[in-house]
């Protein structure tokens, strides 16, 4: 599947923590959004299950997700 990656055309969008402990930041976070075009990443603070830790955060980010996702279908 990540052989994959290069080739998506949607828009994806990646939230992550840096201080996540049990998924590292760089390599799931960075690396993956460098290898989809497009891609956005957003770090915001806090560690796994930003949903629960970072509830304002979160929201924010599915709002811009889904708002880019509006954008790209309107064109």
């Amino acid at each position: 599947m990540v052989a994959r990656y290069g080739t998506l055309s949607i828009p994806v969008s990646i939230l992550y923590a840096p201080d996540d402990n049990i998924l590292d930041a760089t390599l799931h976070g960075e690396h993956t959004a460098a290898q989809i075009p497009g891609a956005e990443l957003m770090l915001v603070e806090g560690g796994h299950m930003l949903p629960f830790t970072q509830g304002p955060a979160t929201a924010r980010w599915i709002r811009a997700a889904a708002a880019r996702k509006e954008q790209t279908h309107a064109r």
